[in-house]
């Protein structure tokens, strides 16, 4: 009973998808770096488990990753932040296994982490980021990830707030 009615769900109502990523809550105390450390490793788990679900003939699995990228993206971000569509691919673009903080720099409850991807399997090894982190409520949260190169500073994710009804009618 308990298979046809998760069949029925998941045929008859495909946005309700079951996907969950484990992501182990940030506490209070954790550094910017301690979160750009957490952020490369659940990036690289999330990218691995983007990659397996395609791998599924499931018509819902882009969905799916859709989902889980949204959970990802929220645990690290404060709430109403909006976000560019996942990108995932046979090699993440973050992983702590090539991935290296570089320095950082803290001025009252901001905070700038910058690494360095030496992934050789990417085309632009040698790709410099910068985290900027702001800290509300005693917990740093991630703004925006840039990406860094000779013409500029770029956004990586383009993490946005999200506006209201009404302070978008009143633009």
């Amino acid at each position: 009973m308990n298979a046809i009615l998760s069949f029925l769900l998941l045929t008859c109502f495909p946005f309700f998808s079951f996907a969950q990523l484990n992501l182990a809550p940030i506490p209070n105390t954790a550094t910017p770096e301690e979160i750009t450390l957490r952020f490369l490793d659940d990036y690289a788990k999330w990218n691995a488990d983007a990659i397996r679900m395609t791998e599924k003939e499931d018509c819902h699995q882009f969905d799916m990753i859709e989902e889980t990228y949204h959970q990802l993206v929220m645990h690290y971000c404060l709430p109403g932040r909006t976000y560019s569509g996942a990108s995932y691919g046979s090699d993440p673009l973050h992983s702590p296994s090539f991935e290296k903080i570089k320095s950082t720099s803290l001025k009252s409850n901001t905070a700038v982490v910058t690494t360095m991807a030496t992934n050789p399997k990417q085309p632009g090894n040698g790709d410099t980021y910068e985290y900027h982190y702001i800290r509300v409520d005693n917990r740093w949260w991630l703004e925006e990830i840039y990406l860094l190169d000779r013409e500029g500073k770029y956004k990586h994710f383009n993490f946005q707030v999200k506006k209201s009804r009404s302070t978008e009618e009143n633009q």
